[in-house]
């Protein structure tokens, strides 16, 4: 779902690691691709009608385009639930590489 709103580059940045070598980049970027899209959808799912929860876990199947579209309908904004998704994860990335 991702995807179809920003770039790899674009979530580089949105998470403030740059400075990281590639590989920990890449791997950070996949772990937080698959978290900000499941807490998207966790919170999409949340703000849905008893129906429309059993139509969108019917979708969940389906491509991401579809889902989306589908949310879109419903009224939820998708595009601010992924850039407060991004900013929670960037805060825990930024908490765990302090720790290390």
């Amino acid at each position: 779902m991702l995807k179809n709103f920003t770039e790899q580059d674009n979530i580089i940045a949105l998470l403030g690691i740059e400075s990281l070598p590639v590989e920990k980049r890449i791997a950070i970027v996949e772990e937080a691709t698959e978290l900000v899209e499941l807490r998207v959808l966790q919170k999409a799912l949340g703000s849905l009608t008893e129906e429309a929860q059993k139509t969108f876990v019917g979708l969940l199947e389906n491509k991401d385009e579809q889902i989306y579209a589908f949310m879109v309908e419903q009224g939820i904004d998708v595009q601010r639930l992924i850039e407060e998704e991004i900013a929670t994860v960037r805060q825990e990335l930024l908490v765990d590489i302090q720790e290390e």
